[in-house]
């Protein structure tokens, strides 16, 4: 098969074909946490995969609906484990080489006081080409609070009424042929 390029040559088509999708919704809402100054695992967001070739480009798409309570700032970070080896940080934080700079895939802050609350969504798309496996990848998401009370799929308010809000974070990973 052949397609027609942008500078009027013909081109063999391949490539680039989605091989596989997968992805996990996380529906509870009962995760909340006050621990400050760690990374904490959201509690059953994570997915695994096993690449058809080691040459596959895996492409990880997370959305975390989360709230912060009397916070300050928070952010989030994705971690791969392949074949049971130990989760890590790979390419997507190259560069950040001090821990005093939060190796993240995305954050939010506000500054909140006397009880306020906020509903905020942290997501991103991230690339992985250095899996180099046929074994099974894990991918897992994580938060980091600086100040507050965190909490996952819900407003702060757990009560019912207009203020209580519900919601669904999701991580997707689909594996891309050469």
């Amino acid at each position: 098969t052949t397609f027609l390029r942008g500078d009027g040559a013909y081109a063999a088509a391949g490539g680039g074909k989605i091989n596989q999708y997968v992805s996990t919704v996380l529906t509870a809402n009962d995760q909340s946490s006050t621990t400050v100054g760690s990374w904490i695992d959201v509690t059953g967001l994570s997915r695994t995969i096993t690449p058809s070739a080691t040459d596959s480009v895996i492409v990880i798409h997370v959305d975390l609906v989360c709230a912060i309570n009397n916070g300050d700032h928070f952010h989030m970070r994705v971690q791969r484990d392949i074949d049971g080896g130990g989760y890590g940080d790979w390419n997507y934080n190259v560069g950040v080489t001090t821990d005093s700079v939060r190796k993240a895939t995305g954050a939010g802050g506000t500054k909140l006081v006397s009880n306020d609350q906020t509903t905020s969504w942290m997501g991103g798309t991230l690339i992985d080409s250095t899996h180099n496996s046929t074994a099974v990848v894990t991918y897992k998401v994580q938060f980091y609070l600086a100040g507050g009370t965190f909490t996952v799929n819900r407003s702060n308010n757990a009560t019912t009424g207009n203020s209580a809000a519900r919601s669904l974070s999701n991580i997707t990973c689909m594996e891309v042929t050469a």
